[in-house]
Order: C-alpha cells, then structure tokens, then sequence
C-alpha cells in the first residue's frame, strides 16, 4: 500500500484457526513476515490489529495514518524496519496502483 506517496508493506490479516490457537503460530506467521520484509527492501510495516498483541512485536498506533472506514483508528498499527522509517508519514492508505 502506499500512504500518500510513501510505500508500507500492509501484514494481514494474520489469523490461527482456533484449534490450533496458543501454540505461537500467529507469533511464527508474524516472524517470519518481518524477517522477510527487510531483505526484500521495506522499510515499515502497518496493519490492523490489536495493539496489546502486537506491540510485543515492535508494532505502535499510527496516529497520522487513516486507513478507509469502518477501520478502528485505535488499531492501526506500524512497525519501522529501518531507523525513522515512519517519520513524517501521514495521510490515506491507498491500494499500490491508485
């Protein structure tokens, strides 16, 4: 996705079927997404989620950063990949080809 003119790599939805919830799969999806990202030359990472779970993987609001309704401003979430990454970066989220 872009916000305005800047690229984020959007994670999600990242979701365990509930049999198999609490063995850290969902942790393992996330992991290795990340660890993923860096290499392939991204510098943040946003999604929509929870923040007390997801802040445990380096994920904080994004206050500046407005996703299209009906999204929760309280759960979008980011992650810089690289120092600063996300300084500075405000405005709509929009599909990467908009």
């Amino acid at each position: 996705v872009r916000i305005d003119a800047t690229p984020a790599l959007l994670l999600g939805p990242v979701a365990v079927h509930p049999t198999r919830q609490g063995e850290g799969l969902g942790a393992a999806l996330i992991e290795t997404s990340l660890a993923q990202a860096a290499p392939l030359g991204w510098e943040r990472v946003m999604l929509v989620g929870d923040a007390p779970y997801y802040n445990r993987f380096g994920f904080t609001l994004l206050q500046d950063v407005e996703m299209p309704p009906p999204t929760n401003p309280a759960r979008i979430l980011g992650r810089a990949l690289a120092e600063g990454a996300w300084a500075g970066v405000a405005g709509k989220v929009r599909r990467w080809h908009d």
